[in-house]
């Protein structure tokens, strides 16, 4: 999800730069700080879901033996 929230902003402010600075953004604010900021929030919950899958596929690892 993180990737397809990249790619996309990319991609409108590539196709369309009036519309990427246009005040579209969450509550009507400009568009790039509000997709930064989402970028960012999915950025993070990716880091938390990864460690957790990681640390539970090494307890499962550990009880398997």
């Amino acid at each position: 999800m993180t990737g397809a929230d990249i790619s996309w902003g990319m991609a409108v402010r590539t196709a369309d730069s009036a519309l990427f600075h246009n005040s579209n953004g969450l509550l009507s604010t400009s568009m790039p700080p509000s997709w930064a900021g989402g970028v960012v929030v999915l950025a993070a919950v990716t880091v938390v879901t990864a460690s957790a899958t990681v640390r539970a596929a090494r307890e499962l690892q550990s009880d398997a033996r």
